[in-house]
């Protein structure tokens, strides 16, 4: 590839304030293991139903049933798009920032990115077409929005170990950061301190099934181009996204060299959404996302780091005696 990441920034002074932005275009890094598609070093596997028949739990002679699909980026099933993009990331910022007095400022800055052209893995030998459409309950008792039901795809035998995989970028297949960070601090010859708060969203698919890093994550190369069952409910709130974070660490430190100071961070939980394990489809059981991503979170999390200090002279030299407490309220 040949790229051009162009980028512009300005800096305006008009008086007691000073505005800021820029625009960026950047092209991420790819991941090695792209490269995979198509490697005549990659295997070829095939999976399997399997009928646990003595309920050991393990896989026995005999126990492995049909072949249902092929997986893997041999290049007997797998190829890169000759026509493949390098993603891109297109950055917007506007920023204020107002010195209130000699030792304290305050600063906002809007951030907005838009990422196009991801690479996702495709399946390309069978498509939707080649699966039947049914409804199941979403097992949700107290039902407020929706219909209660969710679309399941049940794939036909005829199309059972058909598969093919292309790296390629999906028409409209993009993902959003919007934040707007607010930041102040103060300094004086005793005092130090800054506060901060960022409220953002990062919204996009994630390239697997659940919520966690390796599968939240539109950088993942994943399952959801290659299974109608992932695609469902698969745009939200990503693994990062975090929603409102809050910062604050001040130190006080007298003429006798001794000093105390305190950190404090805030960040909303984890985004997830709610699965559904259907388990009565031909290709075998497949977990079906009941709710849009991100619809929901785990618990926020909160931790206070503190420090206490004293310095001393000893024979000409500068020491201190420091003692560091992490996650002073013991949160989980």
């Amino acid at each position: 590839w040949a790229t051009l990441s162009p980028r512009a920034s300005f800096r305006w002074v008009p008086s007691s304030f000073v505005v800021y932005g820029g625009v960026s275009r950047y092209h991420s890094r790819l991941s090695p293991d792209l490269l995979a598609f198509g490697d005549p070093g990659e295997p070829v596997i095939n999976v399997r139903r399997w009928q646990d028949t003595n309920g050991n739990h393990r896989l026995d002679d005999g126990e492995a049933g049909t072949l249902v699909a092929q997986a893997g980026r041999n290049p007997s099933i797998a190829s890169i798009d000759s026509a493949l993009k390098a993603p891109a990331t297109d950055e917007f910022t506007l920023g204020l920032e107002r010195a209130l007095s000699k030792a304290l400022f305050v600063r906002a800055t809007a951030v907005v990115r838009r990422n196009r052209s991801i690479p996702r893995s495709v399946e390309v030998g069978t498509t939707a077409a080649d699966y039947d459409v049914s409804s199941v309950p979403d097992g949700n008792t107290s039902i407020s929005v929706g219909t209660g039901v969710l679309g399941v795809y049940d794939r036909r035998p005829a199309s059972f170990g058909q598969d093919r995989y292309r790296l390629t970028n999906v028409t409209d297949d993009t993902s959003a950061y919007d934040g707007l960070e607010i930041e102040s601090g103060l300094r004086t010859v005793r005092w130090y301190s800054t506060a901060g708060v960022s409220a953002y969203r990062a919204k996009g698919s994630g390239g697997n099934r659940g919520f966690r890093a390796d599968e939240n994550d539109p950088g993942v190369i994943g399952e959801l181009y290659e299974d109608p069952n992932a695609t469902g409910n698969s745009t939200g709130r990503l693994f990062f996204d975090r929603a409102y974070v809050l910062k604050w660490s001040t130190a006080f430190h007298t003429a006798k060299e001794f000093l105390t100071a305190v950190t404090a961070r805030y960040q909303d939980g984890q985004p997830f959404s709610r699965l559904v394990v259907v388990p009565s489809l031909t290709q075998g059981p497949e977990a079906v996302s009941a709710d849009r991503l991100g619809s929901t979170r785990f618990t926020f999390n909160v931790t206070v780091d503190a420090r206490l200090e004293q310095g001393f002279v000893l024979g000409g030299k500068h020491g201190a005696i420091r003692l560091d407490v992490f996650n002073l309220l013991n949160h989980g």
